[in-house]
């Protein structure tokens, strides 16, 4: 690595591609009602250390080049386009962490439901 830019920006990209193919992993050929809770509890936990981790690169990321903008000027497609893979990322994480909830949701009225069913009886 050149520079701690350069540094900064592989190590966004690289991340992103990481979380990206985790995604992929757990949820190709998966059907996230029929995970189990252990299994939805990784998953969200792994969704949220990788937020964390996205938002310490935006803040080291951010502070390089506030300490001297001028100097980044000619980086600014590379900066763009690693900034437009991490938002689609981000964003991508925060919409799969709201459907996980809304699983554990679903599933947790079902044993309410199942619950109360058995009570009756």
């Amino acid at each position: 690595m050149k520079t701690p830019l350069d540094a900064t920006l592989y190590e966004l990209s690289y991340k992103c591609r990481e979380i990206f193919a985790y995604v992929k992993k757990q949820t190709d050929g998966n059907r996230l009602n029929e995970m189990s809770n252990k299994d939805l509890d990784r998953f969200i936990d792994a969704l949220f250390d990788y937020e964390d981790d996205l938002d310490e690169y935006e803040g080291k990321l951010t502070s390089l080049i506030s300490a001297t903008p001028q100097g980044f000027a000619d980086r600014q497609k590379d900066i763009d386009s690693v900034m437009k893979d991490f938002r689609f990322v981000y964003d991508g994480i925060i919409e799969m962490q709201d459907m996980l909830e809304n699983v554990r949701e679903m599933e947790s009225s079902d044993e309410e439901d199942i619950d109360l069913e058995e009570k009756a009886q």
